[in-house]
């Protein structure tokens, strides 16, 4: 046997007619072994290209579809298009008596044991909803960065098994199966739970696990394709990074580029009371709100976000309140600059009477003013402040390290891909948002010479005041 090939699986199925052979790799084994004899229920497999994902998904499936008769599997690309060209035709290909089997209509293959592949897509993250109530033995989710993070907890709600099944097979465990690269608009939350293992509340670490796989991993692709390698080598950093060495630091689609937490992240300083402070709040309910705390050195110009407030599900006057505990009575905040749904009329039923989120949110002790909310100049700023280079060793703006969730949503942050100079709207850019508020807030009052707002107004009057009470 060819020393590269882990494991020759011989299934013989009387309905077949033949030995049927599934070929794992190495890496693919131990992928298998997470799956087949630990009963973990999360795999993620992959993180660079070429590490043989979708290989291993049919594998995996067309085995346990074979093994367990009876049960039932789904494999889930965005579009329809990569379901036929990276699953359907390859599983003919693979497996040539599928063809028989397979249901064009309904996109499924039907298993003379009794067992089910369906093949399904989902374009937008809505479409996950027609799934719901539907139940599924195995999950296999090719390419899952391609998709928010609400789509995988859905998904997850379809993963059980009939209580036939349990009786039939009982060393039998359901099995959720992704794969990906780093990039795209679920980077975020793939790197979170699998690559950092940084998790909430309700998820629990020992049913994760990541599999590394990268173009080396592949030996029979490489035998076959020799310059794919060295395409990837040639590649530009943060790509060759990306795609070659799974780094998930950086990676394709990143917005802010330049991001390193060596440069940006920075441990907290003392910061002088005649430092320009200032606020920036990104409102939200179901999506998180999120307040952000700056101060800019007026001597050297660097900025620093040293504090912030992420939080969703709670009403405006809670947050508000909160917010305003949190801030020192000593830190002379200038304002706190908002979105302008904040200012959009909300109507009471019991009384008729309009008022705004503003309204709530000025009555219960932090007041707000419009933010600067041009989307393409506000990242445009924000990139600007992050920015250096060999001259300019250190960025102009500096994150204390007790902000690292915020230096992590701003990396996650990706290009639209229609408007490219533009931020893709997307879970977890609420973040992103409050900043680019306070980026252009400082830089707006740097060019109009500091002006200060009848906000700003009051709190130098009153400190005046009181400077000149302890002249007594």
């Amino acid at each position: 046997m060819n020393r590269i090939l882990a494991l020759v699986l011989i299934l013989t199925q009387s309905s077949i007619m033949q030995d049927l052979r599934i070929t794992y790799q190495p890496k693919q084994m131990e992928a298998r072994r997470v799956v087949q004899d630990e009963g973990i229920p999360y795999e993620f497999y992959g993180g660079a290209k070429g590490g043989g994902k979708s290989k291993y998904t049919r594998n995996i499936e067309m085995e346990r579809r074979l093994r367990y008769a009876g049960t039932s599997g789904v494999i889930i690309r965005k579009t329809f298009p990569e379901l036929m060209s990276n699953h359907v035709r390859k599983f003919w290909t693979e497996f040539p008596f599928t063809y028989d089997w397979y249901n064009k209509s309904e996109k499924t293959i039907y298993y003379p044991n009794g067992s089910v592949t369906d093949f399904r897509y989902l374009k937008k993250t809505t479409d996950v909803y027609n799934y719901q109530g539907i139940e599924y033995d195995d999950i296999s989710m090719d390419e899952a960065t391609q998709h928010e993070e609400e789509v995988f907890k859905i998904l997850k709600t379809s993963l059980r098994q009939a209580p036939e099944i349990i009786d039939r097979y009982p060393d039998f465990r359901p099995s959720f199966r992704l794969t990906g690269n780093p990039g795209g608009i679920g980077h975020a939350w793939v790197k979170r739970i699998f690559v950092d293992r940084d998790f909430k509340q309700g998820e629990h670490p020992e049913d994760y696990r990541f599999i590394q796989a990268r173009v080396d991993d592949n030996p029979i692709f490489l035998r076959a394709n020799p310059q794919y390698k060295r395409n990837l080598e040639d590649l530009p950093e943060e790509l060759r990074k990306a795609y070659l060495e799974g780094d998930w630091n950086i990676f394709a689609g990143q917005y802010f580029k330049k991001l390193r937490r060596e440069k940006h992240l920075v441990p907290p300083i003392r910061i002088p009371d005649d430092w320009m402070h200032w606020r920036s709040l990104d409102w939200g309910y179901g999506h998180p709100s999120v307040v952000l705390w700056w101060a800019a050195n007026p001597n050297t110009g660097d900025i620093f976000i040293y504090r912030y407030y992420k939080e969703k599900e709670v009403v405006a006057s809670k947050m508000a309140r909160r917010v305003a505990e949190l801030t020192n009575s000593d830190e002379n905040i200038l304002t706190t600059v908002a979105g302008h749904d904040c200012w959009a009329k909300i109507t009471s039923d019991d009384t008729r009477t309009e008022r705004t989120l503003a309204d709530i949110i000025n009555n219960n002790g932090l007041p707000i003013e419009k933010a600067i909310i041009d989307r393409i100049s506000g990242w445009m700023n924000l990139r600007e402040l992050l920015e250096w280079d060999e001259k300019r060793k250190a960025p102009q703006l500096k994150i204390f390290d007790t902000c690292e969730e915020v230096y992590t949503d701003l990396a996650c942050l990706v290009h639209d891909e229609k408007h490219p100079e533009d931020v893709l709207k997307m879970d977890g850019d609420d973040t992103g948002d409050s900043a680019r508020y306070g980026g252009m807030y400082h830089s707006e009052a740097r060019k109009e010479g500091h002006q200060m707002t009848e906000i700003e107004q009051y709190i130098n009057e009153i400190t005046s005041d009181k400077e000149d009470w302890d002249t007594y």
